[in-house]
């Protein structure tokens, strides 16, 4: 049987952007799951996904996603509990603005050298305290730093830690950990995390931010955590993802521009996190 990889895309934005990456995972081995954000309300679907010959494609249920709220949780499981529906080899979430920097071949080999490590990032050796806050408190409040629900967050969380409140003693021996949201994951650990909705929900419903928390809470207190991979447990692997943060701003990474061309090409990534045809549509073409 042939092995297929399944990638789950996050989209919002820039519709010519997420043609090309299409087209780069257009590829018989690969199915493909597609989220375009409710709010897109113009963004032409039927367009984008005809650029789509060989790989099959799924559009999942259209959900509005929002910063820091659990929606954007609820938009990953709906992309895992439909891509667990057929066995793949790896489950890849990439968002709309991310792109491949290797051929499938290439793709493949590195996954098939690597079978059954989890590519989860994690904060290590353990969650800050600032992070463990996300879900420590009940977060009704989120929003876009200075904004009045940003203010009023902040001060329903000093009110909660006046009056003790914790809600990670209600999970006993859980271990919360944190790390970047984009994964690459085995069948196995994909269903867990499906089988254990209801349990995220609980957990992560009044989080904030808490999409980079959930799957790596559940891979750390399962049977995968032995084979979680990312640069602090296993820096002797190369890192799947491509992402510097220390160009960027405000909590975002930085754009690749085409003079950045050679590093990504020497890159032993197999993606590139982030690119934008507004800021530089050059090195999207070069790649």
């Amino acid at each position: 049987m042939m092995k297929k990889h399944a990638y789950l895309i996050m989209a919002h934005t820039q519709p010519e952007l997420l043609k090309i990456l299409l087209k780069r995972l257009d590829d018989l081995r690969n199915d493909i799951y597609l989220h375009i954000d409710k709010k897109a309300a113009d963004y032409p679907i039927d367009e984008i996904v005809s650029v789509l010959e060989n790989a099959s494609y799924t559009l999942t249920e259209r959900t509005d996603v929002k910063w820091g709220g659990y929606s954007q949780i609820h938009c990953e499981m709906v992309l895992l509990k439909e891509a667990v529906k057929k066995e793949h080899s790896y489950y890849h979430l990439l968002s709309g603005m991310d792109l491949p920097i290797k051929s499938q071949d290439e793709i493949y080999a590195f996954f098939d050298k690597y079978d059954g490590l989890e590519f989860v990032d994690e904060d290590l050796p353990q969650i800050s305290e600032t992070a463990l806050n996300r879900v420590k408190y009940h977060h009704k409040f989120y929003g876009k730093a200075g904004s009045l629900e940003d203010l009023l967050g902040v001060v329903a969380v000093k009110v909660q830690k006046l009056l003790g409140v914790n809600r990670t003693k209600a999970y006993g021996n859980v271990i919360f950990q944190k790390g970047r949201n984009w994964f690459s994951i085995t069948h196995g650990l994909a269903k867990l995390v499906v089988e254990k909705e209801a349990w995220i929900a609980k957990v992560f419903k009044d989080s904030v931010c808490g999409d980079e928390l959930f799957l790596q809470t559940v891979a750390r207190n399962s049977v995968f955590r032995e084979k979680i991979c990312n640069p602090n447990t296993m820096p002797e692997i190369p890192d799947t993802r491509h992402i510097d943060w220390e160009r960027g701003s405000n909590n975002n990474p930085y754009v690749f521009r085409v003079s950045d061309y050679e590093e990504l090409k020497a890159s032993t990534a197999v993606f590139a996190r982030k690119f934008d045809l507004n800021i530089d549509k050059e090195i999207v073409e070069k790649l």
